[in-house]
């Protein structure tokens, strides 16, 4: 199976977050930049606390950088968002819940093809991110696949939206 080919320009221009000055995390959990504007409600704060923690010789600020990687992790989905009917047409769905979906990646190359799409450069966030995504997998679902690809899913797809149309679609097809 190919891989989905995005088109040649991103629609949205990454916008990358500027850590905030502070040491106390619990200060920082409160601001709402921290939780991404609601992108970043699928990643929670132990999973984001543990990944950090396995990258703490090269991150000196905890608080800070928590805010930019979840600003980060953000903004990747909300990309990813609006990108999700191209990989609902060509990714196997290996998971799916209220909240998000779980496509099953051929090949870690893909991971490194959406990122450069996504214009995350940065190779240290780049790891960190793949990485939430697979534990966020590992986190919901047992059997996670090698590269899973987690996507929040649209606020459209959240109200029910998604389960109408494939009804719809599935009785259009045998009528």
């Amino acid at each position: 199976m190919d891989f989905v080919h995005l088109s040649a320009t991103p629609d949205t221009t990454s916008v990358h977050v500027e850590p905030l000055k502070t040491d106390n995390i619990c200060n920082a959990d409160q601001l709402q930049v921290s939780k991404g504007d609601d992108a970043s409600d699928i990643l929670p704060d132990e999973i984001l606390k543990d990944h950090i923690r396995s990258f703490e010789n090269s991150i000196q600020n905890y608080a800070s950088q928590a805010i930019m990687i979840r600003g980060e992790f953000a903004q990747l989905q909300r990309e990813l968002e609006t990108q999700i009917e191209q990989f609902d047409q060509t990714c196997e769905v290996h998971y799916e819940d209220s909240e998000v979906i779980i496509y099953q990646l051929n090949k870690q190359k893909d991971y490194e093809y959406i990122l450069d799409y996504n214009e995350v450069e940065v190779p240290q966030l780049r790891v960190i991110l793949i990485e939430l995504m697979r534990a966020i997998a590992a986190d919901r679902s047992d059997e996670v696949g090698r590269y899973p690809l987690v996507i929040r899913k649209p606020q459209m797809f959240r109200s029910g939206e998604r389960h109408i149309t494939s009804q719809l679609f599935k009785e259009g097809c045998q009528g």
